[in-house]
């Protein structure tokens, strides 16, 4: 599963100036270093935390926006219900979104994608979990697909945007087939769905048919293994980690993990 990412963003501005001519190009860029002025850069981020992501919705696909990590559906009763719910909705499954009461109208009408650098994956070798930091060889920024809503809190009427990031399943001889093989899990292994530039848009089409359903999980595939790149970190978690500082990304030897990448 997906559930701690690099969310530094250090391409976010590519984004802006594909989108159209320069004055468009140049509002997005406006926007976006506003945006940065609440974002603190993030080296290492947790979904259990909940942090904003940066994101781009079909409802407004123009306008970076920061969406919490941990979907809340429209539907949800009470805060004490959502704070419990979204701890299991960081992840989306593509191949069960469209029949899952948490995701389905999501699924249906509410896709994002979302942007980050890279994520980490863990490898078990002998009850000890290994670290991996897992990114795009081209070093350009990762986009994700996700699902999104609005939810109001209906005790302080704040007003939250919410998203899931949708994972598939790496085919066997994937890179992330290799890392993520968690032996208390009795699933296959998964990665977040890496959209291709080219593909991207595609998220957004409308849904109405069972043949449009058809059409968008035609993008649900594992990004190929040939375009990531992958090494170890040092440890991500307990008492000696480093925390969210540049040295958390770079290049850690384990002398005695046996998985080569």
């Amino acid at each position: 599963m997906c559930y701690d990412l690099i969310e530094n963003t250090k391409s976010e501005l590519n984004y802006a100036l594909c989108r159209g001519d320069h004055e468009h190009a140049q509002k997005l860029i406006d926007r976006l270093n506003s945006l940065e002025l609440i974002r603190q850069k993030k080296y290492k981020v947790t979904g259990f935390d909940h942090p904003k992501l940066l994101c781009f919705t079909n409802d407004q696909p123009d306008e970076p926006q920061l969406l919490t990590w941990g979907l809340i559906p429209k539907d949800t009763k009470s805060w004490e219900w959502a704070k419990k719910l979204r701890i299991g909705t960081l992840n989306a499954k593509s191949e069960t979104m469209f029949q899952l009461d948490s995701y389905k109208l999501s699924a249906k009408n509410k896709r994002c994608l979302v942007y980050v650098d890279g994520f980490y994956d863990y490898h078990d070798q002998n009850k000890t979990k290994y670290p991996f930091k897992i990114t795009l060889k081209s070093d350009d920024v990762m986009v994700l697909a996700g699902l999104w809503d609005e939810w109001t809190n209906t005790d302080t009427g704040e007003i939250l945007k919410t998203v899931a990031i949708v994972t598939v399943e790496p085919t066997p001889g994937h890179i992330m087939h290799k890392i993520h093989n968690n032996p208390k899990h009795s699933e296959t292994p998964r990665m977040p769905l890496i959209l291709h530039k080219e593909k991207q848009n595609n998220w957004f089409m409308p849904v109405k048919t069972f043949g449009d359903v058809k059409k968008l999980m035609e993008q649900a595939v594992p990004y190929p293994s040939d375009l990531l790149t992958a090494h170890t970190v040092s440890k991500l978690k307990g008492k000696d980690v480093l925390g969210n500082v540049p040295e958390v990304i770079a290049y850690h030897k384990y002398h005695e993990l046996l998985l080569t990448i």
